[in-house]
């Protein structure tokens, strides 16, 4: 029986929902939820981490950079008070209005200029401004200059070509003097308009001294930005009078061109070599349009846009929702949109508060560019940040928070003499997901009436951005102090901090790797004390290694590993605190612990699973209009803790038939004949050994300084299945309930004479 097979091994072509999925391009597929495109592949997004908890409203928020450092200061408005962040820390700083604003229902628009910035409430109100003094805890309202107009209140406000933009009374554009806050609204005033009365939505610079006007229904440009002496020597041009935008901060600069929402979709307007611009005939969005056309226009007036890592990003409201409640990404590299990021109702509600963009930020500190969002709520979440292909709510699990006053917890009371006290060394490892922000106790490396010393760890240093370690004497004294480089970035994710002594020295590492010398001190080995925030906590003679530590932050602690105790803060609400002492024979008898004093319980992190879902384009092996029968299909794709299920979908009547179900691979078992299965206390030694099912790290051998693993480099499997399914053609529908996979490949093989006896299966 002749057979015909079709075949798609590059998915470059983005999501395609307008045409047929039978007269979709090779390389496109029907659907794309929750994915993310590499080269001709397309798998799973990358997750995110909320590090914030509610506020009550939230009113508007800014990026302020300063002039003088780069230090970034990111300011919001929530229920009129603005709560100033020092990134990349996590303590902030309340600030109030001076005088107070109208009532917690006005908008705030934030723009920096003139070393300031200036938050705009809306018309009849003059703005305030900050100029980065951080001992000031008050914004105050813009003064008279000594000559010239008061900065007029607006709603619409940039900075460009070294002025203030501003709009009033809804189209009349308004120009500040140059490097200055003074405006005179005689003759540097204009307005933008064909006499149709639409509002202003947005200014954007778009270069050689020109501005691009938003307006509701129509779009202008503005030459001469940059060199006049009035608003006389402006020149309007209109390059469109059918098509405008619906929301200021869903306007967004991409290379030489301006991308932006409409009513229709998204649109762009680019500049071509004579750089003239031009609004292109076809909205940007048009091979999406269905999911596009699902946005809430009526409600979208406070959409979000960004270019940020090769993508164009659009948040707005859908399915009937008042906030952004979805994201659509345009893949820059493949000029392609590779679908839509949202979380569904499967998935955690606490997690959903990731998912209402209310202002998307981008902050630079440390020299890596950092997708900030923060909701409708002013809770502030980092997107596309997490390796691990989960979102991160902090808001569920447990861990130990103590005071700076000195609470305490008295490990010695963990463990008998025999396990820890009578031993010349050993060390203590702390997991956490909290770096400590701004500074405070974290271990008591010694108790004693004269030999007190702490180690102080700071999470955020001015400028910087770095991990500090610091050794204090008992008198105060800093007597060894380090700094991790700034590029490392500490942002509600895992890290390893080891202190390890052999009874003179400690050493100091940060994830596994050494980050100074030695420093000679005296340890008390059988007092250690901890304060501030962790959720874990080892002890042993023996560290877990950098593989080991990035495995660690994957997967989380497997309980023994090696160590003389292991403590998972994970009690909850109570006054003791209980782990496995695994010293004897490996055995995990509870060893249960006290407080010194009584610390409170903090709340850490949920991690959510991503649900992501691909449906193919239609497979018709070139014969579209005759039925076939299928045979076998095959998929290719890599994979980090999948649960996967295949659907087969047809365009004839039939049920549509589940071929694969909750497919997983094990992180324990090796493909490798007579390896036994790695067990979590590491007996076989064999922690790097290639390859199990869902395993492989990046470097090999390990401990070379290359942390984490690469899904690129996990395991490839390929998983086949059978049918007998009769139609005109086949998609295949792909969805993903947990961790990662990416797709490589596909084949489907049917049989072209589909009325002959089909094959047994």
């Amino acid at each position: 029986m002749p057979q015909v097979i079709d075949q798609q091994q590059d998915f470059s072509g983005g999501m395609n929902d307008r045409d047929l999925p039978e007269r979709i391009g090779q390389n496109q597929f029907a659907r794309g939820k929750n994915l993310e495109s590499k080269g001709i592949s397309v798998g799973g997004r990358r997750g995110s981490v909320r590090w914030k908890d509610d506020g009550t409203k939230f009113q508007g928020a800014g990026m302020y950079r300063s002039p003088v450092n780069g230090q970034e200061s990111l300011l919001v408005v929530d229920s009129k008070t603005i709560m100033r962040y020092e990134l990349p820390g996590r303590t902030p700083t309340p600030m109030t209005f001076s005088p107070d604003i109208a009532d917690d229902e006005v908008k705030v628009r934030m723009v920096q200029a003139l070393s300031n910035i200036y938050l705009f409430v809306g018309e009849g109100t003059t703005p305030y401004f900050w100029d980065g003094d951080e001992s000031a805890l008050t914004v105050s309202q813009v003064s008279a200059p000594a000559a010239g107009d008061i900065m007029p209140g607006a709603s619409v406000a940039t900075y460009a070509y070294n002025r203030l933009w501003l709009v009033t009374d809804d189209d009349l554009l308004n120009a500040s003097d140059v490097l200055s806050e003074a405006f005179d609204t005689t003759l540097n005033t204009n307005r933008i308009t064909q006499g149709d009365g639409q509002k202003i939505v947005a200014i954007q610079e778009i270069g050689e001294g020109s501005l691009l006007i938003v307006k509701e229904q129509s779009l202008a440009i503005v030459k001469n930005a940059n060199t006049f002496t009035t608003a006389n020597d402006w020149q309007i041009i209109f390059i469109d009078s059918n098509t405008g935008g619906v929301a200021q901060e869903a306007v967004s600069v991409v290379g030489p061109d301006v991308f932006f929402l409409s009513r229709d979709g998204a649109r762009s307007v680019l500049q071509n070599e004579n750089l003239l611009s031009q609004l292109q005939d076809i909205p940007l969005s048009a091979t999406i349009e269905k999911v596009f056309d699902e946005i809430q226009m009526a409600n979208a007036g406070g959409a979000q846009s960004v270019h940020f890592d090769n993508y164009y990003l659009v948040a707005a409201p859908v399915s009937g929702a008042t906030s952004n409640n979805r994201i659509y990404a345009f893949d820059l590299i493949i000029r392609n949109w590779i679908g839509f990021w949202e979380i569904t109702d499967e998935e955690s509600a606490e997690t959903d508060k990731l998912w209402r963009h209310a202002r998307f930020l981008v902050s630079l500190t440390g020299g890596t560019e950092q997708l900030i969002s923060i909701n409708d709520k002013a809770g502030i979440a980092y997107l596309l940040d997490q390796d691990e292909y989960k979102d991160l709510d902090f808001t569920q699990n447990q861990c130990l928070e103590f005071d700076t006053g000195g609470d305490m917890v008295d490990l010695d009371d963990m463990f008998t003499d025999t396990n820890l006290g009578s031993r010349t060394s050993g060390i203590i490892e702390m997991g956490y997901l909290y770096p400590v922000s701004g500074g405070g106790n974290i271990l008591n490396v010694t108790e004693g009436a004269t030999s007190a010393q702490l180690l102080i760890l700071t999470g955020s240093v001015p400028g910087a951005g770095s991990l500090n370690v610091r050794f204090v004497d008992s008198g105060g004294t800093t007597q060894w102090d380090w700094t991790l480089a700034p590029a490392q970035q500490y942002r509600g994710e895992f890290h390893d901090y080891r202190f390890e002594h052999n009874g003179t020295e400690l050493e100091v590492y940060v994830d596994g790797s050494l980050v100074a010398g030695t420093f000679t001190v005296s340890v008390d080995k059988t007092k250690w004390f901890a304060a501030e925030s962790f959720d874990t906590i080892r002890m042993g003679e023996e560290f877990s290694s950098v593989s080991k530590i990035s495995y660690i932050s994957f997967q989380g602690i497997t309980g023994k590993d090696d160590l003389l105790a292991h403590f998972p803060i994970d009690e909850g609400t109570g006054t003791t605190i209980q782990g496995y002492n695994v010293v004897a024979n490996q055995s995990n008898a509870l060893t249960t612990g006290t407080f010194v004093a009584t610390p409170q319980w903090c709340s850490l992190s949920q991690a959510s699973d991503i649900m992501s879902q691909l449906i193919t384009r239609a497979y018709t092996f070139g014969q579209e209009a005759l039925p076939k029968r299928l045979n076998k299909g095959e998929l290719t794709f890599l994979h980090r803790q999948p649960q996967l299920d295949i659907v087969l979908l047809n365009n004839m009547p039939f049920d549509d038939e589940t071929v694969v179900t909750n497919q997983t691979y094990s992180l324990t078992a090796y493909e490798i004949k007579g390896q036994a299965d790695w067990v979590a206390d590491n007996s076989n030694d064999d922690f790097a050994t290639p390859f199990r099912e869902d395993y492989a790290p990046i470097g090999l051998p390990i401990d070379t300084g290359l942390n984490g693993f690469d899904l690129d480099r996990n395991r490839e499997h390929s998983k086949f299945f059978r049918s007998n399914a009769l139609a005109g053609f086949f998609q295949l529908q792909l969805d993903n309930d947990q961790g990662a996979v990416r797709y490589k490949a596909v084949e489907m093989v049917a049989n072209a004479r589909p009325f002959a006896k089909a094959r047994s299966t």
